[in-house]
């Protein structure tokens, strides 16, 4: 799976589309990443699901920049962009986007599939169920 770590971040296909994502700036990315698997109607496969956990973290790591949970390139990215006044704004949509992403992944994805037969399963989908407390909590908010 080319992953180390039950972190969203901490796998290949991550860092590559972050990557992309950082040299690119183009945020479109991360809603086509999040779409790429909501309009999925087939199995999700590995690189999909990495690629839009990846885009979950940003989201994430945008509204909640001082959490230390967030994976640092993303924060220095996001923070580098605040700095420069180029602030990275997600909305309830994006959040409602991101929060269906991770259930539909935890759901039935092959990378739940690839957890499942790790000894780290139960860190990784609490890692994940931790996310969505809390981006239930920011929903609740109105963001508009």
């Amino acid at each position: 799976m080319g992953a180390w770590a039950f972190n969203s971040i901490e796998n290949d296909d991550a860092l590559d589309w972050l990557d992309e994502l950082f040299a690119s700036n183009n945020m479109s990315m991360v809603t086509l990443a999040l779409d790429n698997v909501l309009n999925t109607k087939d199995y999700l496969d590995l690189e999909v699901c990495n690629q839009a956990l990846a885009a979950t973290e940003v989201v994430y790591g945008a509204l909640i920049l001082n959490d230390e949970a967030v994976n640092s390139m993303v924060t220095e990215w996001l923070l580098e962009k605040n700095d420069k006044g180029k602030k990275v704004i997600f909305n309830n949509i994006h959040i409602t986007k991101t929060i269906n992403v991770i259930k539909k992944i935890l759901s039935d994805s092959e990378l739940k599939e690839l957890w499942l037969e790790s000894e780290e399963f139960n860190s990784w989908q609490q890692h994940l169920s931790q996310r969505l407390t809390k981006l239930d909590m920011i929903r609740e908010i109105d963001l508009t």
